[in-house]
């Protein structure tokens, strides 16, 4: 027979099971919905406030700060990825926080990167916009592990809640089971007080109930031994009372101890914390100031060393100016010696040889306006693997037969815009060392590949750009050098060697020719273990591979009858050419300086057909002069002439650089031969 109450009790306890099942369910569902909705809010905001950073750096290609910005953004703990698109929709930037905690750059073929934004991630995008115009895209994902890891936040506190809730229910049940047994256990009171007392029989009614049957007889059992223990636990009480109060201040003192004891290791706990946070500060202070006076150092380096190359340049390239003037007067009274004498006689071998000394000179000249990054280069488009095996040949020649010459080559063409004949001297100068540097023999070695540079590279060096280059290592293993030698060795007039056995022109002149091919070039040495040059040349690129072929022209007669107006401010120059000039047949008017010959220009306007200005004179510049002279007469043919560079020119004055320029020193003949194609309009 199944008692009542167990029946009420099994009931009611399904019915809390249920209720509490659906309302947890229904708040674990409301909160997913509400966290979800405030994540993509904070994401959005996210979103928004890096496209509004991103509007200058972005439109002005700094991506060093558009990085920083988006690292920034990153770190934030509600996003594991962000992208930067520029307005074509490609990608610009991009950083992606891993499952570790550390920040990498976005790669879409990563798959380790796919999986974290494809789990659980949301995607936000916001428009880049710069004056009304969208320059890029940010693209956000949102960290699904994030929202799950809130959501199990959530689900615990709704199960302590529950727990809390399911204690009241069950509390309220308890009571309200009492309520319902308390009335028949009333009646079962009353009628054992009343058996008890007056030895009454059960009535009839009562005998129905089996719990009331068996309460019968335990209560006529227990009513005569509770009797007798009821003054035995009187006694103990007694004596329970007073050890209970003897406890209870010993009770009170140990809670006092411990209270203090207590209070003391929290503030031990609080100040050890403090002093290893500001141990960690300190730390992390002394690594950064470590960190940035190295990078400090390294710079300034870096930047000591390019201003001196810098300073020597331009020094080379005023040097180069008036040495050229000086030869052009060599030259060209050396042109007139010869050509008033005869062949084969003593006097014109005398005046060959002047001018042979004349042309070497100008090599010399040359050489520093290629270390100062000035000299023209007549540029082609080539194969770096057949130039190099081009030039084996003569290599060997230079450093004899007990050097042993390697070469390695890249398995595919490696075509760039270059002067091969620059190239071949950078390859004979950089032999030429490595013979000097193996008196005894030794090996050389030629190694030619195809490299990418990144941005760790030029961060770390402090030179070069990003890109697709040619590795050219040119190897010895001779005697090698120290430190502080490498770092002078691409400076002009700087040189190891004996007296009289070097000039100390040959790296210095690599270092310009190399510079000048828009690469750069590295030097790697050890006492003792020999030298290595690693030279990086930019590869060609589709757009400048397309280079159009050069028309032949006709052979010009160098004479003439025209009226040429020469200014140079050099005497001795203006003379010689004016000489070289009238003996063609030319009529020749001088002007020492730019005021003059717009004067002698307004003097003789219809007879002039050609102005001949040197670029930099007192009183008025060459440009300047020639400015007035057009517009005394438009369209009259003119050309500039110097000893000094384009480069060097732009510095000082704004020239015109679509007229004709002739370079001193020049040859007579070949001075003849360009007025000839400037007066015929003849591109040279």
């Amino acid at each position: 027979m199944q008692s009542i109450s167990r029946q009420i009790l099994t009931t009611l306890l399904l019915t809390i099971v249920i209720v509490l099942g659906g309302w947890s369910a229904v708040e674990i569902l409301t909160v997913q919905h509400t966290e979800a909705v405030k994540l993509a809010g904070e994401a959005q905001l996210a979103s928004e406030r890096l496209a509004h950073n991103l509007v200058y750096p972005l439109w002005n290609m700094n991506q060093v700060e558009v990085e920083k910005d988006i690292l920034f953004e990153t770190r934030a703990t509600i996003i594991t990825a962000v992208i930067v698109l520029d307005e074509a929709g490609n990608i610009y930037a991009g950083k992606i926080a891993t499952p570790d905690g550390s920040v990498e750059s976005w790669n879409r073929n990563n798959p380790s990167h796919r999986n974290v934004v494809e789990s659980g991630a949301k995607k936000i995008s916001t428009n880049i916009v710069h004056n009304g115009k969208t320059i890029g895209t940010v693209v956000l994902y949102t960290n699904g592990q994030y929202l799950k890891g809130l959501l199990r936040t959530q689900i615990t506190l709704i199960i302590i809640k529950l727990m809390v809730l399911a204690g009241i229910l069950f509390g309220v049940t308890y009571t309200s089971l009492r309520r319902l047994v308390a009335k028949p256990l009333t009646i079962l009171k009353d009628w054992a007080a009343t058996a008890t007392a007056d030895n009454r029989t059960v009535a009839p009614e009562m005998r129905q109930s089996v719990e009331i049957a068996a309460l019968t007889s335990a209560i006529n059992r227990m009513n005569h031994d509770l009797l007798q223990s009821y003054n035995h636990l009187h006694e103990q009480a007694a004596l329970l009372g007073t050890e209970m109060a003897e406890k209870q201040i010993v009770n009170e003192e140990l809670q006092e101890k411990t209270a203090e004891l207590e209070e003391e290791i929290e503030e031990r706990r609080a100040v050890q914390q403090s002093l290893e946070e500001q141990a960690g500060i300190l730390e992390k202070e002394i690594s950064e100031r470590v960190r940035i006076q190295g990078e400090h150092d390294l710079l300034g380096e870096q930047l000591r060393q390019s201003q001196k190359m810098e300073a020597i340049g331009l020094l080379a390239g005023g040097v180069a100016h008036d040495f050229n003037n000086i030869l052009s007067v060599i030259m060209g009274y050396g042109g007139l010696i010869m050509a008033q004498l005869s062949p084969g006689s003593k006097a014109y071998d005398n005046a060959t040889q002047i001018l042979k000394a004349s042309e070497r000179a100008a090599e010399l000249t040359k050489g520093l306006l290629a270390f100062s990054r000035k000299q023209n280069f007549n540029l082609e488009l080539t194969d770096i693997n057949q130039l190099a095996t081009e030039s084996s040949t003569f290599l060997k020649r230079v450093i004899g037969e007990d050097i042993e010459l390697i070469t390695s080559y890249n398995p595919s063409p490696l075509y760039m815009l270059l002067d091969r004949s620059q190239i071949q001297q950078v390859l004979m100068n950089l032999a030429t060392n490595a013979r000097d540097a193996m008196p005894t023999g030794g090996t050389m070695s030629i190694d030619i590949a195809s490299t990418v540079l990144d941005d760790g590279f030029v961060n770390h060096y402090g030179y070069g750009s990003p890109g697709d280059y040619a590795l050219i290592r040119v190897s010895d293993s001779g005697e090698g050098m120290g430190k502080e030698t490498a770092l002078r060795i691409f400076e002009p007039f700087f040189t190891t060697k004996e007296k009289g056995k070097g000039t100390g022109l040959g790296l210095s002149i690599i270092h310009g020719i190399v510079a000048q091919h828009k690469g750069f070039i590295q030097c790697d040495s050890e006492p003792g273990e020999g030298t290595s040059f690693s030279i990086y040349l930019p590869l060609c690129k589709e757009a400048e591979c397309m280079v159009a072929p050069m028309a032949e022209s006709e052979e010009i007669s160098p004479r003439g009858t025209e009226t040429i107006l020469l200014a140079e401010d050099d005497g001795m120059l203006m003379e010689i050419t004016a000489n070289h000039l009238e003996s063609s047949g030319y009529k020749v008017l001088k002007a020492f300086n730019g005021a003059e010959a717009v004067e002698m220009f307004n003097n003789h306007l219809e007879e002039i057909d050609l102005v001949m200005l040197d670029a930099i004179m007192p009183r008025m510049t060459g440009k300047q002069a020639w400015d007035e002279i057009q517009e005394l007469r438009p369209g009259i043919k003119a050309c500039f002439i110097s000893g000094y560079t384009h480069d060097i020119i732009g510095g000082k004055i704004a020239v015109d650089f679509s007229l004709p320029f002739i370079s001193k020193p020049v040859m007579p003949a070949t001075l003849l031969k360009r007025v000839r194609e400037i007066l015929d309009g003849v591109s040279p």
